[in-house]
C-alpha cells in the first residue's frame, strides 16, 4: 500500500495543472484579505477575528471549488490518456487503488484548506490591526480556529472526494468538471428556488452542498443552517461517500 500511495501523490505532484489551480485559489483568498485589510474602515471599530474567519470561509468557496477539480482531474485524466491501465496490471485490486487515489487527495485537500485559511488569516489580521482595529486578537474568538482548523479542512476533504466520485462515476473530464462546479453554484441554487416556489419550508435541509457551508461559519451552534455543524457535514458527507461508493462499484465491473 506504501508503494501505491508514493506512487498516486508522484502523478498528483507531476501534473501542472493542479500547481496552477491551487496557486489560484492561495491567491484569491490572500488577495482578497490584503483588500479588505487596507480597505475596510475599521479604525475604532470592533472587529473580533472570528470575522476574519467568516471572511476567510466565505472567498475559500473558490478554492473549493477548484479543490474539487483537482479531485476529478486526478482520476478522469489517468482513464482518458490510458495511464490508469498501468497501475491496475500492477495491482489487480481495483478498490485499493482507488483508495489510495483518495487518501492522497484527502491529504493534499486537508493540507491546502489549512495553509489558505492560516496564511489568509495572518495577511488580514496584520493589515486590520495595524489600522486600529479594536478588540482584534490573534486566533481568539468564539468558533475562530473551528474555522480554520477543522471547518475548512473537512470542507475541502469532501468537496475533493465530490470531485473524485464524479470524475471516477462520469470518467470525462469536461463532463465531471462542469458538474462539480455546477452543482454547488448552480443546480443547487435552482433547486433551492424550485422547492420554495412549491411551498417548502427551509428548502436548505435538501441540499448537502449548502448544508455543508455550516462548517465554515464561525458561529459555533450554526443556528442559521438546518442541521447545524455536525448534522451539516455528515450530510454532504454521506452524499459524497455514497457517490464514491458507487463510483467504486461501478468501476470494478467496468472495463478500462
Amino acid at each position: 500500500m506504501t508503494d501505491l500511495l508514493r506512487s498516486e501523490f508522484f502523478k498528483l505532484r507531476t501534473l501542472r495543472l493542479n500547481y496552477i489551480l491551487l496557486a489560484i485559489g492561495f491567491v484569491f483568498v490572500v488577495l482578497i484579505m490584503g483588500l479588505i485589510g487596507i480597505f475596510a474602515d475599521v479604525e475604532g471599530s470592533s472587529t473580533p477575528s472570528s470575522d476574519i474567519a467568516d471572511i476567510i470561509g466565505t472567498t475559500a468557496i473558490l478554492p473549493g471549488l477548484l479543490i474539487s477539480v483537482i479531485g476529478v482531474l486526478a482520476i478522469s485524466s489517468e482513464f482518458a490518456h490510458g495511464t490508469i491501465r498501468p497501475t491496475l496490471v500492477a495491482t489487480p485490486s481495483r478498490p485499493k487503488v482507488f483508495l489510495a487515489k483518495a487518501i492522497v487527495l484527502v491529504v493534499v485537500a486537508f493540507v491546502s484548506a489549512v495553509v489558505i485559511a492560516i496564511v489568509g488569516y495572518l495577511v488580514g489580521y496584520a493589515f486590520l490591526s495595524s489600522r486600529g482595529a479594536e478588540e482584534l486578537t490573534l486566533f481568539d474568538g468564539d468558533g475562530t480556529l473551528g474555522v480554520l482548523l477543522v471547518g475548512l479542512p473537512i470542507l475541502f476533504v469532501l468537496l475533493v472526494l465530490f470531485g473524485y466520485g464524479l470524475g471516477l462515476l462520469i470518467r470525462s473530464s469536461p463532463a465531471a468538471v462542469s458538474l462539480a462546479i455546477l452543482w454547488p453554484i448552480l443546480i443547487e441554487t435552482i433547486v433551492a428556488g424550485s422547492l420554495t416556489v412549491a411551498g417548502v419550508d427551509d428548502a436548505g435541509k435538501f441540499l448537502p452542498y449548502q448544508s455543508a457551508l455550516v462548517l465554515v461559519s464561525s458561529d459555533p451552534s450554526g443556528s442559521d443552517f438546518a442541521y447545524g455543524k455536525v448534522g451539516g457535514a455528515a450530510f454532504f458527507g454521506v452524499v459524497v461517500l455514497a457517490l464514491v461508493g458507487l463510483a467504486v462499484a461501478v468501476n470494478n465491473k467496468r472495463d478500462v
